[in-house]
């Protein structure tokens, strides 16, 4: 039988918690360790005021649980797989050793924070098990109302350990609103904590607490995605769940020579749960038609920066981060995007060489005849048909779509160039206009051609080339140097 939750004057049950938890705590140091043990004391200690206020006990575990995930949290892969040009679909699968399993006959125990979330609307959230069950999670207004008790404890015990009295109020009411309140509030709550510190000993002490300050700013901008299992587990446990997201445009496209094919096209993602577990990975599926150049975890810890390793294969990029990295470590995935060069924009490449070339062809050879042939404006006229056949490619995806816009633009300014030089030829204009006019249809078509031929080459790939060359001509220098010196 389950045993009831825990009451107002009902500890029995929840006074060996502390000592079976402290025993399997991870020893990142004694004064860590000291501290969670003290938090789980308080908890078990102080009493519970009436339903409508902060549950301390089911708080106190979830604090320890989310400041202590990167112990029970053995695997994190997150991958993401676009749906549109800024529209992605990231799923998540987390697998886990059940924290403290001698435990979990205790209720609070059955609650896991799983992951932390970005305070915003999930659009097509879904969570299942390791054998495709679906998972339940807990409510906005549970996840909240247990995410304010964890605040409540967590400043409690630090309250405690100094000395301190016991929470105001107003002081508990500003706590909620950092766990339930939007970004915004969340914000103003703590600066009105930070700047009642200035005055007030123990808000002093709830900001000079690491993690206190740690929880706080992670519940400020985030929610505790809370599952709660009931019963122990038996083993390790594997849950994945899966939401659309919204890219920032502005980090999608740099510009317009990425959509032009001169530069790689970068996209961003916060990867804020790197040090959340103790192996990280970040996978990246993009269109068969766009290939990444480049991939790169980076993290940010203790005011320095860490790289993860990186495996790239044609559209998927696999990054990943098994050094242990503190929990507040913030990551950023960067993936370099390019359009593949066979297919569309290799066809759009030769057909504008070919529409270059056959505009100087009849500006040389044809135009100083006294008389056109009657098959000119036949052949030019069919140039942008077959330009805008090759143009046209049905079921396209939208990044792809957008990204080879540029190409598009080029191949149908080479059509409508063969076309202005078809018009030309049914026009009554001297010599000189009309070879004056060619000359500068002739121009932009070879212009148009190098525009494709550099997005075929690409700046950055030209860049990246040219300092290989750069590097295995200095190294080939400096041996030879050496050698020389050595004789």
């Amino acid at each position: 039988m389950r045993a009831p939750p825990a009451t107002e004057g009902n500890y029995s049950e929840t006074q060996a918690l502390p000592l079976v938890h402290l025993h399997s705590c991870l020893k990142r140091s004694p004064r860590f360790n000291k501290f969670l043990y003290s938090l789980l004391v308080a908890t078990t200690s102080s009493p519970q005021g009436s339903g409508a206020g902060p549950d301390r006990v089911r708080g106190g575990v979830i604090a320890v649980r989310t400041l202590d995930r990167e112990r029970w949290i053995q695997r994190r892969v997150e991958s993401v797989e676009f749906l549109g040009d800024t529209t992605v679909r990231r799923r998540v699968s987390v697998d886990f050793e059940p924290p403290d399993r001698s435990n979990w006959k205790f209720k609070p125990e059955g609650v896991v924070p799983l992951a932390l979330l970005e305070k915003t609307l999930l659009v097509d959230f879904d969570s299942r098990d390791e054998s495709d069950t679906v998972v339940p999670i807990l409510t906005s207004e549970q996840n909240g109302f247990l995410s304010w008790s964890a605040l409540v404890s967590l400043a409690d015990s630090a309250l405690r350990r100094k000395g301190g009295g016991d929470l105001s109020e107003p002081t508990i009411q500003i706590l909620r609103t950092i766990a339930t309140g939007t970004p915004e509030e969340a914000e103003n709550a703590l600066f009105e904590i930070l700047e009642a510190s200035l005055q007030d000993k123990d808000s002093a002490t709830m900001v000079d607490n690491p993690l206190f300050d740690q929880l706080s700013s992670e519940l400020a901008g985030n929610f505790l995605l809370l599952i709660d299992f009931g019963e122990r587990p038996e083993h390790r446990r594997v849950i994945k769940f899966s939401y659309v997201e919204e890219l920032e445009d502005p980090t999608l496209i740099r510009g317009i020579l990425s959509v032009l094919g001169l530069r790689r096209a970068v996209v961003l993602f916060d990867v804020p749960a790197v040090g959340e577990c103790r192996s990280y990975h970040f996978e990246c599926q993009v269109p068969d038609d766009l290939e990444i150049s480049e991939a790169a975890l980076l993290v940010e810890a203790d005011d320095d920066f860490r790289t993860g390793r990186s495996v790239i294969r044609g559209s998927m990029a696999h990054m990943h981060f098994n050094e242990s990295v503190p929990p507040e470590a913030q990551g950023t995935a960067f993936v370099f995007l390019n359009r593949r060069t066979s297919g569309f924009v290799r066809l759009a490449w030769i057909s504008s060489l070919l529409t270059a070339g056959a505009l100087t062809v009849f500006n040389i050879n044809v135009l100083d005849q006294s008389e056109l042939p009657s098959s000119s404006n036949s052949i030019l006229l069919a140039i942008p048909g077959i330009l805008s056949a090759i143009a046209t490619r049905p079921g396209e995806h939208r990044l792809a779509t957008r990204l080879f816009f540029g190409a598009r633009v080029e191949v149908g300014i080479s059509g409508l160039l063969a076309y202005s030089a078809a018009i030309s030829l049914t026009l009554e204009i001297d010599a000189v206009t009309r070879d004056a006019l060619w000359a500068a249809i002739v121009a932009a078509a070879w212009g148009t051609a190098a525009l494709l031929t550099l997005g075929m080459v690409g700046i950055d790939r030209a860049l990246d080339r040219a300092w290989a060359v750069i590097y295995d001509v200095g190294g080939w220098i400096q041996s030879k140097l050496r050698r020389a010196e050595g004789e």
